[in-house]
């Protein structure tokens, strides 16, 4: 009934509080009691046993029928230690999650002796959608910069900016809870799709690269453009270069944005003394790419107990310790975009935005204290002398993108977007 499913999403949204997104249970199942051995434990073995009638399976089974189709169907089982997926099920929806993502490539560059870039797995999130790519190679696909996240929809278009990270994972599930209204397109970094060194940039020059292929998406019309975390200040500046070269209009939905700061400062600063502001800053990183605060509290003990530990190597090692990583060309693609992180939070050092007249909604994460929350809000409203909204989300920064919250934030846009 609906108490059940009251606690379920209390239960969900405490998890995603604490746990990457990828740990989160698909499905929540009530059982009378926990079986127990002798000894008063829980019994693992019997609750596998557990008839599995409640549990959200894959619907729309669809077997796979050729050889090629086979094979993925067997690396999507093995990776996501899931049962009977069938052709036209979403990795993604089935908990797939970024570094699941990479190693999907790898283990098909294994079996097939093809490469498939990461950022192509955005459009290709079916064993269907892989085996056709992989059989015909048409290269249909674009590797472009702006990707289209949910299907061929012929909506108003939503335009999502990339994060410190320059990945787009966190809009894969907002793209689907939006694709009633919009067709939703996101800018990824150029370093992930593109096989050359990070350097150093600016908030301005992103701004100017992204805005390109969005005018090259919407010739005209009020623009739409939203951004999580430092995603936003992107898309602010591409709003407020739109106004002024192209003289167009906006919607700007800030996703907790913070002001940019001059220099590089975390809640933990103030907690760690002789840190290089580059370690403080991995701190962060690691929290955005999944990592919980039980295991960035591992990583502080480590380097508050040994000043001359590289904070950094000693990282990625506890990530493949603890199973984050899989293969070691996981590893470099982490390293890849620690140095994408590392160079956008250095451009919002020198930002300075400049006031606009474009709408902005601005969706804000509750875990603040009232006074930043409001210092935040007054910031951003200073900015534009248009109409300005903010709205206030029960979820922490890290989780505001993650069930349950995220319907929450959908359905912000889709009230007061149009």
């Amino acid at each position: 009934g609906g108490g059940v499913e009251r606690a379920k999403e209390r239960i969900r949204r405490r998890l995603a509080e604490e746990l990457p997104e990828y740990m989160i249970p698909a499905e929540l199942i009530e059982v009378a009691e926990l079986p127990q051995t002798r000894n008063g434990k829980i019994d693992r073995k019997r609750l596998e046993l557990l008839p599995l009638e409640n549990f959200n399976l894959p619907t729309d089974y669809q077997a796979p029928s050729t050889e090629i189709e086979k094979q993925l169907t067997g690396i999507f089982e093995k990776i996501l230690n899931k049962q009977r997926i069938g052709i036209y099920n979403n990795f993604f929806e089935l908990g797939g999650y970024s570094l699941l993502a990479v190693e999907l490539t790898h283990e098909i560059e294994k079996l097939t002796g093809k490469k498939i870039p990461v950022s192509l797995i955005f459009n290709l999130q079916t064993v269907e959608k892989l085996a056709r790519y992989l059989s015909e190679e048409t290269g249909q696909f674009s590797n472009k910069i702006l990707q289209k996240l949910n299907g061929d929809n012929t909506n108003k278009p939503i335009f999502f900016i990339h994060p410190a990270t320059g990945s787009i994972w966190e809009y894969l599930k907002l793209a689907d809870q939006l694709k009633t209204r919009f067709s939703v397109f996101a800018a990824q970094s150029k370093y992930l799709v593109e096989n050359q060194d990070v350097s150093r940039t600016s908030i301005e020059i992103l701004a100017q690269q992204y805005k390109k292929e969005i005018c090259e998406v919407q010739k005209e019309g009020v623009y739409q453009i939203s951004g999580w975390s430092l995603g936003g200040l992107i898309a602010f500046e591409i709003v407020r270069q739109l106004e002024l070269s192209e003289g167009k209009t906006a919607n700007l939905i800030l996703i907790d944005t913070m002001p940019p700061k001059k220099q590089i400062l975390s809640r933990w600063k103030k907690l760690l003394t002789g840190w290089k502001d580059e370690e403080v800053l991995f701190l962060n990183f690691a929290r955005e790419i999944g990592l919980t605060q039980k295991e960035i509290n591992l990583l502080i003990e480590g380097k508050n107990k040994s000043s001359s530990l590289d904070l950094i190597e000693f990282s990625f090692e506890k990530a493949r310790e603890l199973n984050l990583l899989k293969v070691s060309a996981d590893l470099q693609f982490l390293k890849k975009i620690w140095q994408i992180y590392q160079n956008t939070a250095l451009a919002q050092q020198s930002y300075k935005p400049a006031k606009i007249k474009s709408n902005i909604i601005y969706i804000k994460a509750k875990d603040a204290d009232i006074k930043t929350e409001n210092r935040w809000i007054n910031y951003w409203k200073g900015l534009t002398s248009g109409n300005f909204l903010s709205k206030t989300v029960d979820a922490s920064h890290y989780s505001i993108l993650k069930e349950p919250n995220l319907s929450d934030v959908a359905e912000i846009i889709l009230k007061n977007c149009s």
